[in-house]
């Protein structure tokens, strides 16, 4: 299971993200 539910990758990781596996997201690369 996902440590962090849906809800709160939403607020942490607001660009969203793309779901691979229920338990694995990929997120966008920080901009430096």
């Amino acid at each position: 299971l996902a440590s962090v539910n849906d809800e709160a990758a939403k607020e942490k990781f607001p660009a969203g993200w793309k779901t691979l596996k229920p338990y694995l997201r990929v997120v966008p690369q920080p901009k430096i």
